[in-house]
């Protein structure tokens, strides 16, 4: 009987349908419900009285924002639960971030959400597309209940899954900041124009069929199944900003022929002012990582590079160099993300160091450019972001501690304002007004790590940029890299809304 309930959206649409031309009234609630609790149950019950066929939606696990090891149930789950109480008749798995759609589908009479929500102002702002949606359908938003329970806040004091020492970090950080300023700090992020440059990376993910060695040789052979493709790189920076900013302009090298210019283009979010400089020859690079598991990118069998091995040509970094130089001024600040295909030479180097507009760096190390690609190829810069592989490299020190290298880096070129990221021991932040603040990670849960130093690259940009403490950057980067790891490569970008839900849930 309660695997019965479980059904697909399509398949409730059908049943309801039959459902109203007898008469009933239907009845819709929809959350993510990961730890059900008395708040719950009261809010079922008072729903189930509006009318007479009640039926509950759940968040699917990929567009959970509750925090580290969010959701604690993963969604077939969370639907066995809700099946098996007798008061629900229908269940289904969401299939987008809110509820939106699934109420158009579904037309119920009556839309049902927690009295806590009744002001409308939801971190999300699902709750006011979702009225909208109700009032479309010619249905009813009901706001029911009186105490609010918290799932959230019921898991993070009795089943936390942070470390000793990262809630001991956390409890030293609310002494310093409430959820009420940080949140408030990150909206003011949407006043930034942000002017980003570098290298367009699109990572491919190919999912196959190990079919063992091959007779013939010693390669593994494998069966092609489907395949991912992502913005990367700038590009990727480009898109997670436009989350935040008002105003974004991109700029990277593109080959004019290429496939690349349209899949950019329609990828990247349309308040995004694209600027593709164009080359005769190939400038984008394509990451392919073969796997043979889609939901475990550990997987990963054999990875290939494409990329032209030529410098960039010198007319074309002239062209660059006097278009940065015309519009930079019109921003609030410049984004470097140099990835150490070739794309930005000396000679653009230089050129982005004499701009006059805030100008955060960070230069990629990785196995195409390693020790060819270093810091030190600019001369100035007001906030670099890099890891400690990366300023051993750009300084020529292997025996010293992080903080010197900090400090050594700083001096070198004229920095004042560093973050350092160390993997899953998480970030150290240092400013010449602040000093050093090191911030803890906030998952132990990596299912990829792709993206994520470059979306914490950016979005700490901004912060750096807007005056944040080294504390709160370091916070906030943290956030964005545990949202980062738990998704293969860029399928998912980082948006406010997203961002504030998870430290809201981190901080209640």
């Amino acid at each position: 009987m309660m695997m019965n309930k479980i059904k697909t959206l399509e398949q409730i649409s059908l049943e309801l349908k039959k459902l109203k031309g007898e008469g009933k009234t239907i009845i819709h609630c929809h959350g993510v419900f990961d730890l059900l609790h008395p708040g719950h149950l009261h809010h079922f019950q008072s729903a189930s009285e509006l009318g007479d066929i009640l039926v509950v939606t759940t968040s699917p696990d990929h567009y959970v924002n509750k925090g580290p090891g969010r959701p604690v149930f993963n969604q077939r789950l969370r639907a066995e639960f809700l099946a098996a109480l007798e008061i629900i008749d229908y269940v289904a798995i969401n299939e987008t971030p809110s509820a939106v759609e699934t109420i158009l589908l579904l037309r119920p009479n009556i839309y049902v959400k927690g009295i806590e929500y009744k002001n409308l102002h939801d971190l999300t702002g699902h709750i006011a597309k979702e009225k909208k949606a109700i009032l479309e359908v010619g249905g009813e938003l009901v706001f029911v209940g009186d105490t609010a329970y918290s799932s959230t806040t019921l898991i993070n004091q009795y089943f936390s899954i942070l470390t000793p020492q990262t809630q001991s970090y956390l409890a030293k950080f609310k002494d310093s900041y409430n959820i009420e300023y940080i949140l408030g700090q990150i909206d003011f992020l949407e006043k930034k124009k942000v002017l980003i440059v570098g290298e367009t990376i699109i990572d491919e993910y190919l999912f196959c069929q190990s079919l063992g060695i091959s007779n013939k040789s010693s390669c593994i052979d494998a069966r092609y199944l489907e395949k991912e493709i992502h913005l990367g790189g700038a590009a990727g920076i480009a898109k997670h900003l436009a989350g935040f900013c008002q105003e974004v302009h991109f700029v990277t090298y593109l080959e004019k022929e290429g496939e690349h210019v349209n899949f950019v283009r329609n990828n990247l979010d349309s308040s995004v002012n694209f600027k593709p400089m164009f080359t005769s020859y190939q400038s984008s690079v394509t990451k392919q990582r073969f796997l043979t598991n889609k939901q475990k990118p550990s997987s990963q069998i054999f990875e290939l590079t494409k990329l032209n091995i030529d410098q960039t040509k010198s007319n074309v970094e002239h062209e660059m160099c006097l278009y940065l130089n015309q519009v930079a001024c019109n921003y609030d600040l410049v984004i470097v993300a140099d990835y150490g295909y070739n794309a930005i030479g000396d000679r653009l180097a230089k050129n982005l160091c004499e701009l006059n507009t805030y100008l955060t760096i960070s230069a990629q190390t990785n196995s195409y450019n390693l020790g060819s690609n270093l810091l030190t190829k600019y001369s100035k810069a007001d906030y670099i972001c890099a890891d400690i592989p990366e300023l051993r490299l750009a300084l020529g020190h292997s025996a010293v501690s992080k903080t010197e290298l900090v400090l050594r880096l700083s001096n070198k070129l004229h920095c004042p304002f560093i973050s350092i990221t160390l993997g899953d021991q998480g970030s150290l932040n240092w400013s010449e007004k602040k000093g050093f603040f090191e911030s803890t990670a906030f998952t132990t849960e990596v299912v990829d790590a792709i993206g994520a130093s470059s979306a914490y690259f950016g979005i700490t940009s901004l912060c750096a940029n807007s005056g944040f403490s080294p504390m709160l950057v370091g916070f906030i980067g943290n956030c964005v890299g545990a949202m980062m790891v738990r998704t293969l490569g860029h399928r998912e970008y980082i948006s406010s809304s997203a961002l504030k839900s998870f430290i809201t849930a981190l901080l209640k």
